[in-house]
């Protein structure tokens, strides 16, 4: 059955990609400063201005990074096909992931629950998916704050029965807990960020 959603998902995806390609090959496009400029060029320029992403938080000095995370909606259907391209870095993705972190709670966790589906669909790896439930760039933690949400609860319970990582299983025994987030809300408190 899993084999057969996979393939589903890949032809459907393989659909709309082309579909959303433009004589020049560039995908899904997006209105920036009076031009055009699609997803992928966005997460290139970011890519080449950050260079690596050893502090995250530089990327929001680079304008492009801005302009998606101000309006992660607005991206997100292109995230997620982003997401699925073998042809992309991981830290590409990762740029990715980390502009769609502005949306409320209930829109990333449904956003989350769509990429871990990818990962369990070895689709994306599992870094990847461990930096989208556990990492924030914007100090929000939307799956470590809402560690007691249904749709939190399955995602992490899945991830724990699927990792073979032993600090990741802790991340998320802990996450699942609360202790993760009382940590956390202790050390934003003490740094004036909560």
């Amino acid at each position: 059955m899993k084999f057969l959603y996979v393939i589903l998902s890949f032809f459907l995806i393989g659909c709309f990609w082309k579909s959303n390609k433009t004589t020049e090959g560039m995908e899904v496009k997006y209105e920036q400063g009076g031009e055009l400029m699609e997803f992928t060029k966005l997460i290139d320029i970011i890519n080449n201005k950050v260079i690596d992403l050893t502090s995250r938080v530089d990327l929001f000095r680079i304008e492009e990074f801005i302009t998606i995370y101000e309006t992660p909606l607005s991206y997100k259907d292109s995230a997620l096909l982003y997401l699925t391209n073998p042809e992309f870095s991981k830290q590409k993705k990762e740029i990715a992931l980390l502009a769609m972190q502005r949306m409320d709670d209930s829109d990333y966790i449904q956003f989350s629950k769509t990429v871990f589906e990818l990962y369990e669909n070895l689709v994306i790896d599992e870094e990847i998916i461990h930096d989208l439930l556990f990492y924030s760039i914007n100090n929000k933690f939307q799956i470590i704050r809402n560690y007691d949400n249904p749709d939190v609860v399955e995602i992490l319970t899945k991830y724990n029965k699927v990792t073979n990582k032993p600090e990741f299983k802790q991340s998320i025994d802990e996450a699942l807990s609360g202790f993760m987030w009382k940590q956390l809300k202790r050390l934003l408190k003490d740094n004036k960020l909560y």
